[in-house]
């Protein structure tokens, strides 16, 4: 995923959502959102005349009417491969799950402590299934793209997500994730923009294990998820 200020994510930076377009040191979605960025810490733009503070998005815009809200703090921003796989076997097939899923695993995978959690290649290899995964296993996951020794993540509380098409079988979101350092908002670097973000948009598909990333796009989404989604409830 990747990070980018409103246009995409981006972080040094890192990913893409998995942060969305501009590597700073490698970076993520700028109203797109690159797959390098995704990988990699990246940051993230928001575009001119979006919103400059963080999401505040109530989800009456979405495409897909009578979604319940999802909460940000399914497994909190020290989430581990384990807990990801625990929530994973839970298997809340609806929209709301659906968010919450792909919101965990974004905060597990921008996670930098600084370096990446332990077992992250091996369950990206287990959640995320052809376009999504090579795009999120693209890069070398035991690193974590970033070089400056500080803890990096996503902070849901800041962040949106927009549901833009749900069938009995796949739901597709638009993700906004508000990266941070050290636990603060990464600022945005140019002036139509307060902070960073990283995302993009997925395809999430149910399976027998639970919860599949079958297709991520960093290009659009983040923005559109930031300006149009819906805030996660009681994020962290």
């Amino acid at each position: 995923m990747s990070k980018q200020t409103a246009s995409q994510p981006r972080r040094r930076r890192r990913w893409w959502l998995i942060p969305v377009g501009i590597l700073a040191a490698i970076a993520l979605v700028a109203v797109g959102v690159t797959i390098a960025n995704l990988a990699s810490p990246n940051t993230t733009r928001t575009p001119a005349g979006a919103a400059t503070e963080a999401p505040t998005g109530t989800g009456s815009t979405a495409p897909v009417q009578g979604v319940d809200y999802a909460s940000g703090c399914v497994a909190g921003p020290d989430i581990t491969s384990k807990d990801l796989l625990e929530l994973r076997e839970k298997k809340q097939f609806t929209p709301a799950g659906a968010a919450e899923f792909l919101g965990a695993f974004m905060q597990l995978y921008s996670a930098a402590d600084p370096d990446r959690r332990p077992n992250l290649r091996e369950t990206v290899d287990d959640v995320a299934d052809g376009t999504a995964h090579s795009m999120l296993a693209g890069s070398d996951l035991s690193k974590s793209g970033y070089d400056d020794g500080q803890t990096h993540g996503v902070d849901l509380s800041g962040s949106a997500y927009l549901v833009r098409d749900s069938t009995d079988t796949t739901v597709t979101i638009a993700f906004a994730g508000l990266t941070t350092t050290n636990g603060k908002p990464d600022p945005a670097e140019d002036s139509a923009s307060k902070y960073q973000y990283t995302g993009g948009t997925f395809t999430l598909t149910t399976s027998a294990q639970g919860w599949v990333i079958s297709d991520a796009d960093p290009s659009p989404g983040w923005d559109e998820g930031l300006t149009s989604g819906t805030k996660y409830k009681e994020g962290c």
